[in-house]
């Protein structure tokens, strides 16, 4: 049996890829990556960073719990605030179930609905008294339709205080187009009216 030689060739695979790596048998020290890139994707290096980063400010990271799920995770102790959360998909859960409310400079309250509820805007966010309207309606509001408040008051989005506005009218003063554009009318708010 031959004594173990430092300098010679051996193969192990990538511990993030996969890959096949080849070096010298000194060059296999712990764990093997095929470049930086793996390493740093690695759960051994979010581990060493962890850990070092407590050693040298043990107080600049805390635990805390998720406020949707529960789970407790690690962040920065400046980043702490009264709801935490283990990522942005729990975040928007937690927002959606709570109909979190805001309000707007202009006076009008938006309400957090998700980015998939109809005339949500970027942020997922819809104006309350347009989510009462489409809820009333069963549907979402169209490009010609705004809400109204009747006592003025815009944060006061009771249904008995909506009504829904049109600013729908013919383009041009031809008979056949005003009975075009009545018959489109009743086909959208007949049965919303009905006689």
């Amino acid at each position: 049996m031959g004594a173990i030689r430092s300098y010679e060739k051996i193969t192990k695979p990538c511990e993030t890829c996969g890959a096949t790596v080849t070096r010298t048998r000194s060059g296999f020290r712990g764990h093997v990556y095929c470049t930086h890139a793996c390493y740093t994707s690695s759960k051994a290096h979010a581990e060493t960073t962890r850990a070092t980063n407590l050693r040298l400010r043990p107080n600049a990271v805390v635990e805390t719990a998720c406020a949707h799920c529960g789970k407790a995770h690690t962040r920065p102790k400046s980043k702490v605030t009264s709801r935490n959360y283990c990522s942005k998909a729990c975040q928007h859960a937690y927002m959606r179930g709570q109909g979190l409310e805001q309000m707007t400079s202009g006076g009008y309250i938006k309400v957090y609905v998700g980015f998939d509820y109809p005339g949500a805007t970027k942020t997922g966010h819809i104006m309350q008294h347009r989510k009462v309207m489409q809820d009333m309606i069963g549907r979402a509001l169209i490009g010609a339709e705004n809400v109204h408040h009747i006592n003025g008051v815009k944060h006061d989005n009771r249904p008995e205080n909506l009504e829904l506005w049109s600013s729908s009218q013919p383009s041009g003063q031809r008979v056949e187009e005003k009975v075009k554009w009545a018959r489109e009318m009743l086909a959208l708010y007949g049965d919303l009216f009905p006689e």
